[in-house]
């Protein structure tokens, strides 16, 4: 979307086009890191509560961080502003 000059800053005499920013999504931001070499990293889940109950292979296997497969890491990237 375009807005004019006049209509982001108030002066009527200069009308010339400024396009939008992007913004960054700030709950992506937090969420996923991007390597040097452009993969998208995410921490596992099921690992904030109810921790008693599973066993400790199972808590060493969601521990760590994954990386971000298929179409998903396309929209991530687009919602940290790198594409």
């Amino acid at each position: 979307m375009l807005y004019t000059r006049s209509l982001l800053y108030g002066h009527a005499e200069r009308s010339m086009e400024v396009a939008a920013k992007m913004k960054t999504h700030r709950g992506a931001a937090k969420r996923f890191r991007v390597t040097r070499k452009g993969k998208v990293l995410r921490n596992s889940g099921w690992k904030r509560h109810l921790l008693e109950k599973k066993s400790s292979a199972r808590k060493r296997r969601i521990s760590g961080t994954k990386v971000v497969q298929g179409n998903d890491r396309e929209r991530v990237l687009r919602m940290l502003g790198k594409r």
